[in-house]
């Protein structure tokens, strides 16, 4: 076989191209790309769709009841103390970094909170010391139900098919 020969491959015919038959070519390959797009409109959708579930599902896990119990419960104790304390400009010491804190400190300022309540201990009433808790308890809930949905974009942006994605996402929904 010499570089100028190319040989056939079997049951492919060659035929005379004709304007009737490029034509023909033509709407043949716009008919596979209409279904083709057809097809990627399909699982954006189905994409779409699950990641507005599972956000709706995740906005309802955070937000539900937040506002029970009334008293100081577990980590309340420390952020709402360390919160209080920058409020009021108090000087302490924590060995942990302070950017939650900051962020509870912020809110509570950009609530009008003033630093008074001094977060002693699990149980204590938030009601009678009049303090703004279901805005601080916005903030973890938020954070918590946007790490869902970007849970399952990470995923589906790292190639894996949208299953995969409902899966590690609905870990996150319902792991605590």
């Amino acid at each position: 076989m010499t570089d100028h020969t190319v040989r056939q491959r079997h049951g492919i015919q060659v035929m005379e191209e004709s304007p009737n038959s490029i034509q023909d070519a033509q709407i043949v390959d716009e008919k596979k790309t209409i279904g083709q797009i057809n097809k990627d409109q399909k699982k954006k959708m189905v994409s779409n769709s699950a990641l507005a579930i599972l956000t709706i599902m995740s906005l309802i896990t955070r937000f539900w009841m937040i506002q029970h119990p009334q008293q100081v419960v577990f980590d309340e104790v420390h952020f709402g103390k360390f919160a209080s304390y920058y409020i009021r400009r108090t000087y302490y010491f924590d060995v942990h970094p302070p950017l939650a804190k900051l962020m509870f400190a912020a809110l509570g300022w950009l609530m009008g909170y003033d630093g008074h309540f001094e977060f002693d201990n699990i149980g204590d009433d938030y009601i009678v010391n009049n303090v703004p808790y279901i805005g601080f308890r916005l903030l973890p809930a938020t954070l918590g139900a946007l790490l869902v949905p970007l849970t399952y974009m990470i995923i589906i942006e790292s190639g894996y098919p949208v299953i995969t994605a409902i899966l590690a996402a609905g870990l996150v929904l319902f792991g605590r």
